[in-house]
């Protein structure tokens, strides 16, 4: 895979022998040039650079509030490029270049409220000249180890009084691309009645605690500034015009589907958060819906 850029001294290309990288490896890559006049390179750097951005909210008079993005980048990592040296018109130029992904560092993501995005940039310094540069994105996937925990915690159940829900048997809590979940989802009716429908969803759950900090004190930061946003990944119906009788309960297997791409890893930053999650839902008329949600371990890197 080839990158390259022109200048008046010297033509570089960049060249990676892989774009998408699990964290915890190496990128590798070759640098070439060939001198467009007779020049000297008196050195050089290639650089590992994540920037992220996540939207949150400015709050205005009278309760109003806008969205504000924040930006922040981060060299990760930096390998220094020796100096070539007199380099003739036309004559070529080859470094090697090799620079670690740290192990945990977050992965790739791109969803409503939050990009994470990782590039990798070369630079030379050419005497009597401006600088040559070169960049471009990779993918960074990642294990999400972190949240191997929060998955193992109990679903949340919100009965609003009219029916439990449960998932039992479930194949695995640990979301891979392209996979598939399969259980069971239980209804526990409290009061005889009717639903219209029972649903399992993969919900994407996105949270923007706050914007940057204000100075080093966490206190002096509003605390109104936070964003949330929800996306249905996959949904799938499992029954409709449901009887409800407390002395019946229902259950009902299922096989949901995940998507070969998945627009994030599971995440946990200072600022905010990114959740899987699958959700049960028994749509009731008229009354507030009974539902399930038991936390995933969303991963992007599945080797």
């Amino acid at each position: 895979m080839k990158f390259a850029i022109k200048s008046a001294s010297i033509d570089v290309e960049l060249q990676l022998a892989r774009r998408t990288v699990v964290e915890g490896s190496a990128i590798e890559a070759t640098v070439r040039g060939v001198a467009g006049r007779d020049l000297v390179v008196s050195g050089g750097q290639a650089e590992l650079i994540r920037t992220v951005t996540y939207n949150y909210r400015q709050s205005l008079s009278y309760g109003t509030g806008s969205s504000l993005p924040s930006r922040s980048s981060e060299v990760v990592s930096r390998q220094v490029l020796p100096a070539a040296g007199r380099l003739a018109t036309g004559q070529p130029l080859t470094g090697q270049v090799m620079l670690p992904v740290p192990a945990g560092a977050p992965g790739s993501a791109s969803t409503e409220l939050v990009n994470i995005g990782w590039v990798v940039r070369v630079r030379l310094q050419v005497e009597g000249s401006r600088d040559v540069e070169t960049t471009t994105g990779i993918v960074v996937l990642s294990r999400a180890l972190d949240r191997a925990a929060a998955a193992q915690g109990p679903p949340v159940v919100q009965d609003h009084g009219r029916a439990v829900l449960g998932f039992e048997s479930l194949s695995s809590r640990r979301l891979l691309p392209g996979s598939e979940l399969s259980g069971s989802m239980t209804v526990a009716a409290l009061r005889a009645g009717s639903g219209r429908d029972l649903r399992a969803e993969l919900v994407l759950l996105e949270r923007v605690h706050h914007g940057p900090w204000i100075g080093d004190d966490p206190a002096r930061t509003p605390s109104d500034q936070g964003r949330e946003a929800e996306t249905v990944v996959a949904s799938i119906q499992l029954g409709d015009r449901l009887a409800l009788d407390p002395s019946q309960p229902l259950r009902f297997p299922f096989t949901l589907p995940v998507p070969q791409g998945l627009r994030c890893p599971s995440t946990e930053e200072p600022e905010f958060s990114l959740r899987w999650v699958l959700r049960g839902v028994l749509d009731l008329r008229l009354h507030q819906d009974p539902s399930v949600e038991a936390e995933l371990q969303g991963v992007t890197a599945t080797g």
